[in-house]
């Protein structure tokens, strides 16, 4: 995988140094469904000693304009930049850091006349606190506020001060830009309407910072291109930290010496950065709450094609697997082609990095390695295939909401219930444990899938959606949004069998039935076994009884609540089966059809007591699904 990252930066090295900079410009982009954006300019006129505040509209080319390069590395650094998403660092480290920093030149010497003429200076301070020293004096605000009443309110804080300053500023950009502080893309500081983020000194200390980890170099092998040259172990500067390298028990010989771990000569070490940065620009994906880079590696360039190209399109297969239906509509005709043709001209591999990213904390919890294109096709057309089970087997006319039956990456995340804490994923990790085995075509127990599929059910029966990262259903709407987890449900159970992450059984002699032949095809294309098809049936008419209890006004539907989402052994399915019968019988419900179906179910039933081959968990999911299928009106219909 770092290799793959290498690769992705190792063309703009041979770019120009201007290229080079502008790779390490980080696009702030126009949120969509937040109204307009804005670039807010934070002018010092040196000449009339005043501070006045502009603004435009924030464009593509903003990021550059400005040259907008995120933050500084590193969770504790000193944030020199002048151009920024937020303002705390302009109005307070920002010139502290960046003086230090710069070489001797004309901005050097008007950023110092800022400092003095435009920033409050609170005091000497040692270590780290020291950056805090120089403030924005929000007298040049024209608020009538003075620093003095704001450094009584902070008591002191230095933290807490610099944001009573930010405070001040947002408030001025309301009074007279008239906009709102979160319509504002990028913050930009400027001197006498010029702007030193454009000049050459500036935009060098960029890449200098970046590779000052050369300063301490010493002769060795680079880990990646094997070649004896000046190289370092210092891997700050990288965002995906691939290696540890800041734990003493996990260097050589428990010491302080990670180079035997891992090394870079300098060209690696800025390919690698500037990979970085195309990577977090271009391969960017996400699937709910989970973050993830899809990052495609070549065999070869193909001197026929821009190689931008083919990262273009084997990213979009990826992006396929993960959200079909965004896929289609992102790109229809690159995925109908690459499922015409065998495999592409030029052969790549995928991989995928999941991560969480923390402030300045950026950390991998799963890297899916070597995805072939042919599994990314044969997923794609697994998808396909069951979209148009479901429209077979499940579509109703009044469910606009639900005219596909995609199963996908994005589907299988909403169908299996995480955990959450203040809105951040907790049980995120059998989930991407079956990612990489729907991809590796490694094998899954069934029991897990069922778990959390009957875990969804219980969810959504119990209204519990607020402690993970489902949604509350429509309309409050629980037990609809129960029938259509469970209904796609078994297409995911389908999907994992033709992708070979589950063992898929023969499907039972259906002549041995009475049901509807409509049914008897279901069971067929599921391939369910004679347990499975007992419990199925079970379920139906599990569900025939609640409609009658729904119809007499027993609106909670109290033949549900027999089910142990936990689970139920042998024992209890044939009480359950007892009482199935008796309350059908109560409400007048056994008509033919239903007779037919209860035969069908005991038959089934006493015929594999001895042998029974389904988990007390698994027993509950498929009755709970044939009550699923029992809001369908079964029979092949014709896809749209």
């Amino acid at each position: 995988m770092i290799e793959a990252v290498r690769k992705q930066g190792e063309p703009i090295v041979n770019a120009s140094q201007k290229a080079q900079a502008d790779a390490l410009v980080v696009q702030v982009k126009k949120a969509e469904k937040t109204g307009p954006a804005y670039v807010v300019f934070l002018n010092f006129d040196l000449q009339d000693q005043t501070c006045s505040l502009d603004l435009k509209p924030l464009t593509a080319d903003s990021s550059f304009q400005y040259f907008h390069i995120g933050t500084a590395d590193g969770s504790s650094s000193e944030q020199w930049m002048l151009t920024g998403t937020r303002p705390d660092y302009i109005v307070s480290q920002a010139l502290y850091a960046l003086l230090k920093r710069l070489p001797d030149c004309a901005w050097k010497d008007q950023l110092t006349q800022v400092r003095n003429d435009f920033f409050y200076d609170t005091g000497e301070k040692r270590g780290m606190k020291a950056r805090y020293r120089y403030v924005l004096d929000v007298k040049h605000l024209n608020r009538g506020t003075t620093m003095e009443a704001l450094m009584e309110e902070a008591k002191g804080d230095e933290k807490k001060w610099i944001s009573l300053v930010k405070k001040e500023l947002n408030q001025a950009v309301m009074e007279q830009l008239e906009i709102r502080p979160e319509d504002v893309g990028l913050w930009v500081c400027s001197v006498n309407g010029e702007f030193p983020q454009q000049s050459d000194d500036y935009r060098k200390l960029a890449w200098q910072l970046k590779e000052a980890a050369f300063e301490k170099a010493k002769k060795g092998k680079c880990s990646l291109c094997n070649e004896e040259a000046t190289v370092t172990d210092d891997t700050s500067k990288l965002k995906f930290k691939s290696y540890i390298t800041d734990k003493i028990n996990f260097a050589s010989g428990l010491s302080k010496d990670f180079s035997r771990n891992f090394q870079l000569c300098r060209p690696c070490h800025r390919q690698l950065i500037l990979g970085e940065i195309r990577v977090m620009d271009e391969c960017a994906a996400r699937i709910g709450k989970l973050s993830l880079y899809i990052i495609p590696e070549f065999l070869f360039d193909d001197a026929d094609r821009n190689v931008s190209e083919w990262r273009h399109d084997a990213i979009n297969q990826g992006r396929a697997v993960l959200d079909m239906k965004a896929a289609y509509e992102r790109d229809f005709q690159l995925i109908k082609d690459a499922w015409q043709q065998p495999r592409f001209n030029n052969p790549f591999t995928l991989h995928f990095l999941f991560y969480i990213k923390q402030q300045n904390e950026f950390r991998v919890i799963k890297l899916i390695k070597d995805v072939s294109p042919s599994r990314l096709i044969r997923l794609q057309r697994i998808t396909a295939e069951m979209d148009q089970l479901g429209k077979v087997y499940f579509q109703r006319l009044n469910e606009p909401d639900h005219k596909d039956w995609i199963i996908d990456f994005q589907q299988i995340y909403w169908l299996f219930p995480l955990k959450e804490n203040q809105g951040q994923l907790m049980e995120y990790r059998k989930l991407l444990q079956l990612y990489d085995a729907i991809f590796a075509e490694k094998p899954v127990e069934r029991r897990i899938i069922v778990t959390k599929l009957l875990e969804l059910a219980k969810v959504y029966r119990f209204g519990q959606t607020k402690a993970y990262q489902l949604s509350e259903p429509l309309g409050g709407n629980e037990d609809y949004a129960m029938i259509t987890g469970l209904l796609k449900g078994l297409l995911l159970l389908k999907y994992l069998e033709m992708a070979h992450v589950l063992r898929g059984g023969e499907a039972m002699d259906v002549s041995l039935l009475s049901i509807e032949d409509a049914l008897k095809d279901f069971i067929l294309d599921m391939g369910y076994s004679e347990s499975q098809t007992s419990l199925i049936l079970l379920g139906m008419l599990v569900n025939q009884v609640a409609r009658k209890q729904y119809d007499h006004n027993l609106t909670s539907k109290p033949i549900l609540d027999k089910l142990n989402y936990q689970g139920m052994n042998l024992g209890k399915l044939q009480r359950l089966s007892t009482d199935v019968f008796a309350k059908l019988k109560q409400y007048k419900a056994l008509y033919s059809v239903n007779e037919k179906m209860y035969a069908d179910h005991t038959m089934l039933l006493h015929k594999n007591l001895a042998r029974w081959d389904l988990s007390d968990q698994e027993n509950v999911f498929y009755i709970l699904s044939g009550y699923a299928l029992g809001t369908r009106r079964l029979g092949k219909q014709k896809p749209e």
